[in-house]
């Protein structure tokens, strides 16, 4: 939501389970205009779904503002940002090395 439009963007149905951990990246990629999501070492591909694992941002998007619109069921263990989109591979990578924020 930038304050005019709002892009919704979901992972593939049952992907998350309420009763284990989760590694969940998000991946936001402004200038390429796409989203995607790795969950456990693995790439969201959009299941059966959906055509593909990727999100759309509309060109022009402007900033997003999250404050009082995010909603998160459950309990978050540790939270990294980047001031980048990082690729796939590297979500893939900190998974497997079981990296954790410092």
């Amino acid at each position: 939501y930038d304050g005019n439009r709002q892009v919704v963007w979901q992972t593939a149905p049952g992907v998350f389970r309420n009763d284990r951990l989760h590694h969940v990246v998000f991946i936001c990629d402004a200038v390429a205009g796409v989203a995607a999501a790795v969950v456990d070492g693995a790439y969201c591909d959009g299941g059966e779904k959906q055509e593909s694992g990727l999100g759309f941002i509309p060109a022009g998007f402007g900033t997003v503002d999250v404050t009082g619109r995010a909603r998160i069921s459950g309990r978050v263990k540790h939270v990294r940002l980047y001031d980048r989109a990082i690729s796939t591979s590297e979500a893939v990578g900190n998974f497997r090395a079981g990296a954790t924020p410092r």
